[in-house]
């Protein structure tokens, strides 16, 4: 981890020589977090928040210590890709005054710090499995060894072992007459008439998402008994997976296709899908840890649809996965052609932001209107007695019309304060 004083186009212009001389990190820095990103490893903050997609935090006199270092401020997180499942959000800290860094925090699940022991009883599962399997191994072929081995003595035995010997014998006729009255008994079963039972129709269902242009899609096709039947795409609108932009479109295509698949009461499908994800949050292999992985998960768990699930490899020409690519390629157009159709959502909501940041410091805090992200949501500071609060998120499109969202709120007295304020606030707009 660490922090960059960065100019905007350093970043997100993608020129990192432009601004060298006062960036605030070296080449050496900048070269071993290219190599980290490009080995895999994952922005936990842009990962978590990446509606922020030009720099995270402005810095002004409010909280930096020093008046005059002023601008765009970038820290980081970087972790593997493994250890993102186990954690639940990525926190920026701007308000630790006195200090020109910007802090960025991680809330993680408690199981993280048990993942080398469950790897290590996964090693110890494996062993004793093999142990086990070796050890029956070498029992049946003794036990072979001696079967032979006893052969001659049979035959070799006096007269006065025979008793023992047709005592054996006797017992053994008497089990092989008990296995031939048995098999007369199955072969009599079975040749009664049997009834045709009609077959099950099979549903396959292939899913995907897209995100282009600050626009996330989803597409679904589904086939019946290997037949394509019918075909879904939109745009995403619902914050609370628009923020993961793709991700956002493949967990909502499978809802879309759960939906439809409760309508027409089909209790059994087959979901082909290419994010690794959507099968793990779903079944409970990854602990589902923030707003969009539990409302999945809890959608899936409610649907009363059975689901199996069958991983396909991501744009290697599955004739139906590609098709679901196409369809959700074709949302995230929708959703362009929706923001041309109604420039006054976003007016609507810049001027309801402004005044509720008005309204806030009406009621003793320090609220500022930062910005419109995505032309759907508006970004609110909070600030009281030099303490950042949080950040409030309200949202208006066609389907949530002016609804604010508090996750980046930790507090939840303060949470609900917010929510008490934007009711009285909202109140006194309709009079």
């Amino acid at each position: 981890c660490g922090d960059m004083n960065v100019a905007h186009n350093e970043i997100d212009l993608k020129n990192p020589k432009s601004n060298s001389g006062n960036a605030g990190f070296s080449d050496e820095e900048r070269s071993k977090m290219t190599g980290l990103l490009s080995a895999g490893f994952i922005d936990t903050f842009r990962w978590f928040y990446p509606d922020r997609e030009e720099a995270y935090t402005w810095w002004s006199y409010r909280f930096n210590a020093r008046a005059n270092n002023t601008g765009w401020r970038i820290d980081y997180f970087l972790v593997s890709e493994r250890l993102i499942p186990k954690i639940e959000d990525s926190i920026i800290y701007p308000e630790v005054l006195g200090s020109d860094h910007c802090p960025i925090g991680l809330l993680v699940s408690d199981s993280i710090q048990n993942t080398t022991q469950d790897s290590m009883q996964d090693s110890m599962q494996d062993s004793m499995q093999e142990l086990i399997q070796n050890t029956m191994q070498d029992f049946t072929q003794e036990s072979a060894q001696k079967s032979t081995q006893n052969e001659p003595i049979k035959t070799a035995q006096s007269k006065t072992a025979q008793p023992k010997t047709i005592q054996r014998e006797t017992t053994q006729s008497a089990v092989v007459q008990r296995e031939a009255e048995q098999s007369e008994t199955e072969q009599s079963e079975t040749a009664k008439p049997e009834i045709a039972q009609p077959e099950e129709d099979s549903y396959e269902i292939y899913v995907d998402g897209s995100y282009i242009n600050n626009n996330v899609g989803y597409g679904v096709v589904i086939l019946k008994n290997g037949e394509l039947l019918k075909e879904i795409s939109g745009c995403v609108t619902d914050p609370v997976f628009t923020g993961s932009r793709q991700v956002g479109g493949e967990i909502t295509a499978v809802m879309e296709a759960l939906a439809w698949s409760k309508r027409e009461k089909i209790s059994k499908v087959t979901i082909f899908y290419d994010l690794e994800n959507l099968k793990k949050w779903a079944t409970g292999e990854y602990s589902a840890n923030i707003p969009m992985s539990k409302a999945y998960r809890d959608f899936i768990q409610s649907s009363g649809v059975s689901v199996q699930w069958n991983k396909v490899a991501a744009h290697s020409g599955v004739k139906w996965n590609e098709r679901a690519d196409e369809l959700a390629k074709k949302g995230t157009a929708e959703s362009v052609k929706n923001n041309k159709e109604a420039p006054d959502l976003i007016k609507e909501l810049e001027e309801t932001a402004e005044r509720f940041a008005l309204y806030l410091e009406d009621n003793g805090y320090i609220a500022e209107f930062l910005r419109i992200y995505n032309k759907m949501s508006a970004k609110i500071c909070i600030e009281k007695d030099g303490e950042l609060l949080g950040y409030i998120d309200i949202y208006n499109t066609k389907k949530l019309h002016l609804q604010p969202r508090y996750h980046e709120i930790k507090e939840d007295n303060v949470r609900e304060e917010m929510e008490r304020l934007w009711e009285t606030f909202r109140k006194s707009e309709k009079i």
